[in-house]
């Protein structure tokens, strides 16, 4: 399979369903409508609710889709898929494509309140404004790839998904809060290595999490070995 663009995009809906990302589409509509009524009062405040509200989003519409769908734990139906000679490539190409989806989603989040925010704050320090926003989008993106490591190593239950991927965001919260009040006394270097920082963590999470589903695809073969040989000395 050649990593192109349809490819990518071919490999994405064999695991996710339309329905699936036309909820996502509703749901971004109402995180957007609460920004924009937060934008003019606590600009704060709704620069971040908008990567947080997508990171809420995601978790809980991810269990299906790469949270733990190639774990040793997964349902027979995977093993249709190892036995392909694309079954590799057409996993990797998912998990790239959905990797970009869940960053764009998140990013247009992060966009819609910027945009909400300069509509009703003319004033504001723009540069000062941008780099915390980048901070709070890249520190929403790194909390929830981890979560989706955890999980998806241990191929758990739905509701220790959830449990476990509101653990982090109450973590990645606890992070951002206090960007809210010190936004106005943190000088603008400070919070641009902030930013950078976060958005380099966030890069470096994004391959982890796609090597790490990758290598317990691979495992699934040794897994199937092992069990062939159990049987055979049974």
């Amino acid at each position: 399979m050649k990593n192109n663009r349809f490819s990518f995009e071919a490999a994405y809906f064999a695991f996710a369903r339309k329905w699936r990302v036309l909820l996502m589409f509703l749901l971004f509509g109402l995180i957007i409508t609460a920004n924009f009524f937060l934008a003019g009062a606590f600009w704060q405040l709704a620069t971040l609710t908008g990567p947080i509200g997508c990171f809420a989003v995601l978790i809980f519409m991810d269990y299906y889709v790469f949270a733990g769908f190639n774990s040793r734990k997964t349902d027979p139906g995977m093993n249709l898929l190892k036995s392909s000679f694309h079954g590799r490539s057409l996993v990797e190409a998912a998990l790239k494509q959905d990797s970009f989806n869940k960053s764009l989603y998140m990013l247009a989040g992060s966009l819609a309140a910027v945009i909400s925010i300069l509509k009703f704050n003319p004033d504001i320090d723009k540069p000062f404004m941008i780099v915390y926003a980048i901070g709070g989008f890249s520190t929403c993106l790194i909390m929830m790839r981890l979560s989706l490591l955890i999980t998806r190593a241990k191929g758990i239950t739905l509701q220790a998904h959830i449990l476990i991927c509101y653990l982090c965001y109450s973590i990645g919260s606890a992070i951002l809060l206090p960007l809210i009040f010190l936004s106005e006394k943190v000088s603008l270097p400070i919070m641009a290595a902030y930013a950078a920082a976060a958005e380099t963590g966030s890069i470096l999470t994004g391959r982890w999490l796609i090597v790490s589903c990758l290598k317990a695809y691979d495992s699934g073969f040794h897994d199937a070995d092992n069990n062939k040989d159990r049987e055979d000395l049974q």
